[in-house]
């Protein structure tokens, strides 16, 4: 279980250079609890903004989720330009 974890991923996209940072990091949460419900809940930011993602709340490893956040991302820009995309380099 790992409490926070990051994931870049560098591309080119029509001959500029961009990269995607995804940060994760699982927070207790405070108050009382329902019997199964997580005890940890996720927050994730995206190149600095939030994001929300219908697996955070349920998260038990933040590295895993940040790295299934940006291959997301990664594929909506595939489908939307296609060839035009090029993963440079992809570091945890």
């Amino acid at each position: 279980m790992k409490l926070k974890g990051t994931h870049s991923i560098r591309y080119t996209l029509e001959g500029k250079k961009e990269e995607i940072i995804v940060e994760v990091e699982l927070k207790q949460i405070s108050g009382l609890m329902l019997p199964g419900q997580n005890v940890y809940e996720g927050f994730a930011l995206v190149n600095g903004k939030n994001f929300e993602h219908p697996q955070l709340k349920s998260c038990v490893n933040a590295q895993y989720m940040a790295e299934s956040i940006a291959l997301e991302h990664i594929q909506a820009l595939r489908e939307k330009h296609g060839s035009k995309l090029r993963v440079k380099k992809d570091k945890k």
